[in-house]
């Protein structure tokens, strides 16, 4: 076989309109996820598994063909998946105390409340320091964890593939790492020495992350987005029908390495991704909305907390509720709709807040 057939080459620096689609798609159902969505569970079995078939999609076996190359690729994902996970969990940690003392976290033992205390000298300088280890966290950036476990999944990755080809053995690549992949993911999800260790450098989901990863080289291979288009409308229905129908069987929680059994992932995340697939390709008419969704889900990732709080905040305002359901992670969950609103503004205040920065970024840089 190949090399070019196992190691799939992407294209040039043209995006693809299609994968920022799918990536649009992903970050709203990560919103609406934790938004209080009353069919969680059901996004849950694949919405984060998608990400990661995106990014083994769009991988490009030129990163690794020489060592400069190599370098190139690790430092494009320092600037773009640790400076973002560092820029984000440091703004909330430097506006910790601030936050705790508006009521957006709480000390008090209660039902939805994550209780925590106020930071004293010696735990802001622990989180800052955690935070530029690509470690720790905060929770208005819960969902970073992604970044952290992409990151590593991404160079890790181009690493072995740059020694398997010194060492002329690629030809085996993604049969070794999918093997590897799979026995990593079965440990941590059986809770055994590999899930403690990975649990505490916060990397539950780096072996099922890596196996969807590996997932979506194959998909690139077989170029199955062309095969989509000629299915679907079937695939559309099969695939939401088989979700709604697993859903009964087994949950997925990447974020702790929780994938119920390899075979029952495999085909959520596979069914998952091309029910989105799908959808992108049949309702085109939003996809233009979609698609800059997913060119900026780095900002909704990290700021829907936030904007949950804003919403949470206006609700307390409006009904004289008590101040405490500001400190209601992630939600307010009731009236029951108000999941919706809180989706709207989760997807929209990030995206108006990365405007409003690219447009003053760009009036200084004019200025100047």
């Amino acid at each position: 076989m190949s090399n070019n057939r196992i190691f799939v080459s992407g294209g040039g620096g043209k995006r693809n309109q299609t994968i920022d689609v799918i990536k649009g798609y992903g970050i709203c159902l990560m919103v609406c996820g934790h938004s209080g969505f009353p069919f969680t569970d059901w996004i849950y079995l694949f919405h984060m598994a998608l990400f990661f078939i995106v990014s083994g999609y769009l991988w490009n076996d030129k990163n690794a063909i020489s060592i400069k190359n190599l370098k190139k690729y690790i430092w494009r994902k320092i600037c773009t998946l640790w400076m973002p996970f560092v820029f984000i969990n440091v703004f909330f940690t430097i506006t910790f105390n601030f936050f705790y003392s508006i009521g957006f976290y709480s000390s008090a033992n209660e039902k939805n409340v994550l209780a925590v205390d106020p930071l004293n000298k010696m735990s802001f300088i622990k989180n800052i320091i955690s935070n530029l280890l690509f470690s720790g966290g905060t929770q208005l950036a819960g969902a970073t964890w992604f970044l952290r476990s992409l990151f590593c999944i991404s160079v890790v990755n181009a690493i072995i593939v740059y020694v398997l080809k010194k060492m002329k053995i690629e030809k085996f690549y993604l049969y070794i790492m999918f093997c590897l992949a799979i026995v990593g993911a079965i440990l941590i999800n059986e809770n055994t020495f590999a899930s403690i260790f990975f649990g505490k450098i916060g990397l539950q989901s780096f072996f099922a992350g890596y196996y969807a990863f590996l997932i979506g080289i194959v998909f690139r291979k077989i170029n199955i987005l062309d095969y989509i288009k000629n299915k679907k409308y079937v695939l559309l229905i099969m695939c939401f029908m088989a979700l709604t129908i697993l859903n009964q069987y087994g949950e997925i929680q990447l974020n702790v390495g929780h994938i119920e059994n390899i075979l029952f992932y495999t085909v959520t995340s596979i069914v998952g991704w091309i029910l989105i697939a799908t959808v992108s390709q049949i309702f085109v008419k939003g996809n233009k909305y979609l698609s800059y969704a997913g060119k900026k889900s780095i900002w909704i990732l990290g700021l829907h907390f936030f904007s949950f709080k804003i919403v949470s905040y206006v609700i307390v305002k409006i009904t004289c509720g008590d101040k405490l359901q500001l400190a209601y992670y992630p939600v307010i969950r009731e009236p029951r709709w108000i999941w919706l609103v809180y989706f709207i503004i989760g997807v929209c205040l990030p995206l108006i807040i990365e405007w409003l920065y690219t447009s003053a970024k760009t009036t200084v840089t004019k200025q100047t």
